[in-house]
């Protein structure tokens, strides 16, 4: 490889940058532990450097081990998911274009629900109400992701609204999914003072103790465990317009994709889904590809469960036939 290698991690420096005739790379934490030597005297400096070495290069290797293991795991699950299509396709005589996208899933049980998450829950949103009632608008509130996201959300409602039968298909992937993505709304389900602020601006009849109270009432005896708190067997809780902006606008990377390439060609294919074992956030958890635990052909009509691919895939079994209206 052609260039020098960084004294402090290294990596290869092409050009190399030249620090004091010294090469280091462009890295923020190089560049700040080289320049440590101007203020530290060089019996101190000396063993200091070469302990943050140490670490530096230990998590570069991890790191490196990590995105290996990502890839990994992406290809091997991409193959069986061709595979898997390709059974399908052979099984059933298809002859039509089908894409190909894999979801998340969750865990298949719930558990009751303790009451130290309910108290928790509750003091949550009651600490975000006070901060809703404490201002005159919503536009004295803090401009985070809760203030922010609604225009982003408001223009992809839109487009959804433009192109219904996209928005069907979408419906039908998050609905196969049941949540992957909610897993990490534990106790607080995104709830903010913003969006509560929202919803009392919206309707001058609401008031703050008739808003707190549909949430309160709205949290379930049981949910998944280690999931959201409004998350149930059949998903959330809430009604869309009590769920926050977060919520209301996220799409996995699958189904975003989807959307954008129908987009793009003007076109709605039928989407052959592979669901895998993991949720949204722990996909690369563990060592190997995520288990295969069913498959779907999303179309026109609805979506339906296909053979498993562990079974080859030999016809179609309509075990759960769903049509959407």
């Amino acid at each position: 490889m052609v260039g020098n290698q960084c004294l402090i991690c290294d990596c290869f420096v092409a050009p190399a940058l030249s620090v004091d005739r010294d090469v280091v790379c462009a890295d923020v934490q190089c560049r700040r532990l080289h320049d440590q030597r101007l203020t530290m005297a060089p019996n101190l400096y000396a063993p200091y450097l070469a302990f943050q070495k140490s670490l530096i290069r230990e998590r570069r290797s991890a790191a490196a081990a990590n995105r290996a293991k990502v890839a990994r795991i992406i290809s091997d699950e991409d193959e069986e998911g061709r595979l898997a299509l390709q059974e399908y396709v052979t099984a059933s005589g298809r002859s039509k274009d089908i894409d190909l996208i894999t979801l998340p899933s969750v865990p298949q049980h719930t558990v009751p629900l303790s009451e130290e998450r309910r108290k928790k829950y509750i003091r949550h949103l009651e600490t975000e109400m006070a901060e809703a009632v404490g201002c005159e608008d919503v536009s004295e509130l803090p401009h985070d992701q809760h203030y922010t996201l609604i225009d982003r959300r408001i223009t992809q409602d839109a487009f959804l609204a433009e192109n219904p039968e996209l928005a069907r298909r979408s419906d039908a992937f998050c609905e196969i999914c049941r949540g992957g993505c909610c897993m990490k709304g534990g106790d607080s389900a995104y709830v903010s003072a913003v969006m509560l602020r929202r919803q009392l601006d919206a309707d001058p009849e609401l008031t703050p103790e008739s808003l707190l109270s549909a949430y309160i009432g709205s949290i379930p005896e049981t949910a998944i465990d280690g999931g959201c708190i409004n998350q149930g067997e059949a998903g959330c809780g809430l009604p869309r317009d009590m769920r926050s902006d977060v919520c209301n606008h996220f799409l996995c990377e699958p189904v975003r994709d989807y959307q954008a390439k129908s987009a793009e060609t003007n076109a709605i294919s039928d989407v052959f889904v592979v669901q895998r074992s993991n949720h949204q956030w722990n996909r690369f958890a563990s060592e190997s590809a995520n288990a295969l635990v069913a498959c779907y052909l999303v179309d026109d009509v609805g979506y339906h469960e296909v053979s498993n691919a562990h079974e080859t895939l030999i016809g179609e079994q309509d075990v759960s036939r769903r049509e959407k209206g």
